[in-house]
């Protein structure tokens, strides 16, 4: 928006009109934004390698149940809709979908403790 403002500074004394040069720079800054939108990364990436958490409301089959996360209760779903897990088993992240965590059972395994 800027760089627009400093553009039409430039060609103000060639358009006289102060309604035109508010929409010669709302156009100017609009091509600015949908320019820049391509060197702006939005995926914000997390490693989920290392994520356990602990079943607090039982999974069902092809239901949502809940998890505690770093503290937090999430809402949380099986990886595939044929898993069932009990409150109180340990499971591990595997990714999250909008607010809700997709889990899969650790059986027989304590999880990494971070250092």
């Amino acid at each position: 928006m800027g760089v627009s403002a400093l553009i039409m500074a430039m060609l103000s004394p060639w358009i006289l009109s102060s309604g035109l040069q508010a929409l010669v720079w709302i156009a100017l800054s609009g091509l600015g934004i949908l320019l820049s939108r391509s060197f702006v990364k939005q995926t914000i990436m997390k490693n989920w390698d290392d994520a356990w958490g602990e079943v607090t409301e039982a999974i069902a089959p092809g239901q949502t149940g809940r998890v505690r996360y770093e503290g937090g209760s999430w809402l949380a779903c099986g990886e595939t809709t044929e898993m069932a897990m009990e409150a109180g088993q340990t499971v591990q992240i595997l990714s999250k979908r909008g607010t809700m965590l997709v889990v899969a059972p650790v059986d027989g395994v304590a999880p990494r403790q971070p250092m």
